[in-house]
């Protein structure tokens, strides 16, 4: 028994040991295994993260800080996360201005090239819109943080490949409500940082903004809660509504409840955390403290800002001083609510004056006329204003409750004085300063606008008009296009009206951030008006405009091939051939009597000119431009003035021969009076070439209606005086010769005719020049009509007066014409010793 029992013993010790080896085998190969399967990190497919701040990376590491290790690279899988913070409670939501935002903050980014992160936005389960794309480089690059106003986030990693050890990424978030300002404007109450009781975020920079528009109060606030990781986590008290203002209190660690007061109106808050320990946060309780009405107090240069005459005084006078910034040309005081009782009295006053010579940027006060006018303590540190003078630009004396017009100022600085004799008076009043401002009238065809703050958002409080109204008489439509548009939806505010006011149709109305092409009106005139209110302020607007023109405009005139032209023509062709025949007719006959004493050289002359004149009449149609305009002026005033010349020349001969007392015998010939001729021609050229070179003629052209208009020549009015008093001059002087010589035999004399011609000029001239003033210039059918029969009867008028007479005298009494004519006795003066030169 002995022996079976140690042979069986035996061979269970050795099934024993075999079994030990085998299982120590597996336990080595298991290990193998995990240690090959940790050698890359491993994600899930879809994870989701409801904390209202977390963090995750690409090993599939959630959670809190302990739970994180090295990178360890990444599986050749797409991984994905979706972030949906669980909401808050609201705390303060009648007065918080808080939208839902995401932030991601990479702090470990490391991927192979062709590997990349999308983040896209979700909303009701379904992938939404890319947000974002982030790819690897094959070495470390840290995205830059993304801060989403989505409520939802999806994060999508989409490798090209495993990543070895070290690769990888890893990021952590924030949702909630603390992301910019949350502006508080409740007389009193409590707010905290915005977690709802729970731990708050990391990586928070929030800004809490407690603000009145009463600038008569101070903000006072405590904490009854306090709890921040200490000496990393702060919270930062501003004494004003920037982080440049004073800093009136750093906070960090536990238990700290010291009350703080500001010194004006608005205290801002500043809460900042680093990336690790978060603990509870804070509540902070604040309250307004009413100061009543200051004697004496300098407004912020800040664009806009309200400010009340509020006090429960009954006896007090308060000074306020507005000074413009650097962006502003101009400042405006409106009056939102007004309630004066009697001997109470509102003064506004605008302060004119010059930088000092010390320091351009900065102004000098010069007290006198720049304080209130009594009981008056200068401040310690007298304000930056000018060497000044002051005007009185509006006074407001109760019993009154009726809202003034608003104060508009280009000066620098604006004054306001109250001054209160009873409790019930107040005031509340909204100044501006910057470069959008009441009405703007923009005449352009083009051109662009904008809300006025350049790079950066707009101001509060501004009520913004720009009229377009292009300085053009053919627009049909304007349209707008909105190079950007982004505004706080509800509150800011871009209406378009078809016309200059607020009565015309209203086009459009804009009041959110939103994508808007253009608009095209249906007017040639818009308005464009941009109200803003006294919180939150956007990036604002750029807008361009172009105008719409009427198809091509039309000029009108008489061309060549129209009716009325070829009738013109026709006429003016006729009489060109008959003034060629009467030509013919003097030269043929030049040395009967008749024509002999009338110098037939000088008659040839007059001829030509008329026909010339005839020709002129061609200036007349066609378009009008500016070489037409100066060729009328050249072409009939030296017809004219031939014409006049060579009949003065003529009567001159007659009136020195018959009318002279010398003795002297002198040959007065041709060429004496070709120089007479000459003279007065050298004369009208002078004329001519000084205006033409002075004050040049321009075609110029006017609207007859939007599709229509004609040309016309302008021509300078102390020039054309001139012109015309020349004429005038040639005139009375014909006069005068034809007067001297109404006394000589009939054969030599030609002062009757000469009358005559003088009296068709003269009667012409008095029916045509009212004919031409009186018909409209858009009609130019019958302005030309008139043009060129006034042409045509004139010469035809003075050619027919000089020589129908000497024509009868030729064919109707040709016995008296003949060249052995026995003319009768003619009585030449005794003295007359002047021979006549033919």
């Amino acid at each position: 028994g002995n022996h079976i029992s140690r042979t069986n013993i035996l061979i269970v010790q050795r099934v024993s040991w075999t079994m030990r080896t085998h299982i120590f085998k597996l336990y080595i190969i298991c290990l193998f295994l995990s240690f090959v399967n940790l050698s890359h990190g491993s994600c899930v497919a879809e994870k989701f993260m409801t904390n209202d701040a977390d963090k995750f990376d690409s090993n599939g590491a959630t959670g809190a800080i302990p739970s994180f290790g090295p990178l360890d690279g990444y599986e050749n899988s797409d991984c994905l996360w979706v972030i949906e913070p669980r909401p808050f409670i609201e705390e303060d939501e009648q007065n918080a201005t808080i939208a839902d935002q995401i932030t991601l903050i990479f702090e470990q980014f490391t991927l192979l090239e062709g590997s990349k992160i999308e983040v896209y936005s979700r909303s009701n389960g379904n992938r939404g819109t890319l947000l974002a794309t982030h790819k690897g480089t094959g070495s470390e690059t840290i995205p830059d943080i993304g801060r989403y106003d989505v409520e939802q986030l999806e994060v999508l990693f989409k490798p090209s490949k495993s990543g070895p050890s070290g690769f990888g990424f890893r990021v952590s978030y924030q949702g909630g409500k603390c992301f910019s300002t949350t502006a508080i404007r409740s007389t009193n109450g409590t707010f905290t940082n915005g977690n709802g009781g729970a731990l708050y975020s990391v990586r928070q920079n929030c800004l809490f903004l407690i603000t009145s528009n009463n600038s008569f109060v101070t903000v006072s606030i405590w904490f009854p809660s306090f709890d921040l990781e200490s000496n990393y986590d702060f919270l930062y008290v501003y004494d004003g509504d920037n982080t440049s203002a004073p800093l009136l209190l750093i906070q960090t660690g536990t238990n700290q409840t010291r009350n703080t007061t500001s010194t004006g109106s608005s205290l801002l808050i500043n809460f900042v955390t680093d990336k690790t320990i978060t603990q509870t946060g804070f509540v902070c309780s604040y309250k307004f403290n009413n100061q009543g009405c200051l004697k004496y107090k300098e407004l912020s240069s800040y664009p806009a800002v309200p400010f009340a005459g509020v006090t429960q005084t009954r006896k007090a006078q308060c000074s306020w001083l507005i000074p413009g910034n650097t962006r502003a040309n101009f400042i405006a005081l409106y009056f939102v609510e007004l309630s004066l009782m009697d001997s109470d009295e509102i003064l506004v006053y605008s302060y004119k004056g010059q930088p000092s010579d010390s320091d351009t940027d900065a102004y000098e006060l010069e007290l006198k006329g720049l304080l209130p006018t009594t009981n008056f303590t200068p401040p310690a540190n007298p304000l930056r204003v000018i060497n000044s003078s002051r005007e009185l630009v509006l006074s407001i004396k109760g019993p009154v409750r009726v809202l003034p017009s608003p104060v508009i100022t280009q000066d620098l600085f604006l004054g306001v004085e109250f001054m209160k004799m009873g409790k019930e008076s107040s005031f509340v009043s909204v100044y501006h300063a910057g470069e959008c401002i009441y009405t703007v009238t923009l005449t352009g065809l083009t051109g662009s606008f904008q809300d006025g703050s350049g790079d950066s958002v707009y101001d509060p409080l501004l009520r913004c008009r720009w009229v377009i109204a292009p300085d053009s008489d053919r627009i049909k439509q304007i349209r707008l296009v909105f190079n950007y548009f982004d505004v706080e939806e509800d509150f800011d505010t871009m209406s378009i009206y078809a016309g200059p006011t607020l009565l015309d149709p209203l086009i459009a109305t804009y009041d959110k951030n939103e994508t808007i092409d253009s608009i095209t009106s249906s007017s040639s005139v818009l308005l464009v008006v941009f109200s803003t209110d006294f919180s939150i302020q956007f990036q604002g607007f750029n807008i361009s405009w172009e105008t719409i023109e009427y198809d091509p405009f039309e000029i009108n005139y008489v061309d060549w091939g129209d009716v009325i032209a070829i009738v013109l023509l026709s006429i003016t062709a006729v009489l060109i051939l008959l003034s060629l025949v009467l030509l013919f007719i003097v030269y043929k006959y030049r040395t009967r009597p008749v024509i002999s004493f009338s110098s037939p050289l000088f008659c040839y002359i007059i001829i030509i000119a008329g026909i010339v004149g005839y020709v002129s009449v061609l200036l007349w149609f066609g378009e009008e431009n500016q070489l037409l305009c100066i060729l009328r002026i050249w072409w009939l005033g030296l017809i004219f003035t031939l014409i006049m010349s060579c009949l003065l020349a003529k009567t001159f001969r007659i009136n020195r021969i018959f009318n002279s007392k010398s003795f002297k015998i002198r040959i007065i010939s041709n060429i004496f009076l070709l120089r007479i001729v000459a003279f007065f021609l050298i004369i009208e050229i002078v004329i001519l070439v000084l205006w033409t070179a002075i004050e040049t003629p321009t075609s110029d052209v006017e609207t007859d209606d939007i599709s229509n208009g004609h040309r016309y020549c302008d021509y300078e009015i102390a020039f054309f005086a001139v012109y015309l008093g020349y004429k005038g001059l040639l005139i009375l002087c014909a006069v005068y010769l034809a007067i001297s010589t109404r006394n000589v035999e009939s054969e030599f004399n030609e002062a009757g005719l000469i009358g005559l011609v003088v009296y068709n000029i003269l009667l012409s001239t008095l029916i045509i020049v009212p004919l031409i003033y009186f018909i409209p210039e858009d009609n130019t059918d019958a302005q030309t009509i008139i043009r060129v029969v006034a042409t045509q009867v004139v010469i035809t008028l003075t050619l027919g007066i000089l020589f129908i007479p000497k024509l009868f005298v030729l064919f109707i009494k040709q016995k008296k014409n003949t060249n052995n004519f026995s003319m009768r006795p003619v009585s030449i003066p005794e003295t007359s010793a002047y021979s006549v030169g033919y």
